[in-house]
């Protein structure tokens, strides 16, 4: 697990851990009365920003499932796109948008965790398609209203939308499901819960069952890469964008 200093202290082994105690401190000090309109939802790549998003993540997933399984970060956060909501300095909130498309190998996270996407949407070939997957969602207690959820979502499709990305595939928890079910019911956006695919259990989910879902965010049919088939399997590797 990666670390920083303010969450470090040494446990009986004598190896730095990481306590529920000091995660709590952490965040204790920046909870004001929730005002919606003073939340402020960006994409980030500012590494003041990015730290204190990590480090909420990791807290809440601590605190909501007793996660110990979690590292602060991973191999997809350098490449990934990261909205955070944030009152003045302080982030309350954030998650992350990972993007694949026909031209690049790597898989995403639930992919390389064993979820098969090939047989998510019958009749659509993601061989052809950008399609990205929706990952770490983290906000304070007080900043998981409907209304919060909403504006996240709204910026997520935004996102999607100018990088051509047409499906977002998640994997979260059934109440966390119902939740996006019923944000996809109020946008009109088409929520689709995969209940037919197979989510392995990984030590990140700590026995917790997981559903897959996707949402289609309406890209227009002309940010779908047809012609780039056989790029798809001969082209090189490209870099993935940056978060912006």
């Amino acid at each position: 697990m990666d670390s920083i200093q303010i969450l470090q202290e040494t446990g009986a082994s004598g190896r730095p851990e990481v306590t529920l105690d000091l995660l709590e401190k952490r965040f204790s000090a920046r909870r004001p009365a929730v005002e919606a309109a003073d939340i402020v939802y960006e994409f980030t790549n500012a590494p003041a920003l990015l730290q204190q998003y990590y480090t909420l993540h990791l807290a809440e997933y601590m605190r909501a499932w007793d996660a110990r399984n979690i590292p602060l970060k991973d191999e997809y956060d350098s490449r990934c796109h990261t909205l955070i909501m944030r009152r003045g300095k302080h982030v309350v909130g954030g998650v992350r948008l990972i993007l694949r498309t026909p031209r690049s190998r790597v898989p995403l996270p639930m992919e390389a965790a064993g979820v098969d996407l090939s047989q998510a949407l019958p009749g659509i070939n993601l061989a052809y398609q950008t399609y990205g997957e929706v990952s770490r969602m983290a906000r304070l207690p007080e900043y998981r209203g409907f209304e919060f959820t909403m504006k996240i979502h709204e910026q997520l499709r935004r996102k999607a939308q100018a990088l051509g990305m047409r499906y977002g595939f998640m994997v979260a928890p059934a109440s966390n499901t119902r939740l996006y079910r019923l944000v996809g019911q109020m946008t009109q956006d088409s929520y689709t819960v995969l209940e037919h695919v197979r989510v392995p259990e990984v030590d990140s989910h700590e026995g917790l069952r997981m559903i897959a879902s996707c949402i289609d965010y309406g890209v227009p049919e002309s940010a779908v890469y047809p012609h780039e088939a056989d790029e798809a399997v001969s082209a090189p590797v490209l870099p993935e964008t940056a978060g912006i």
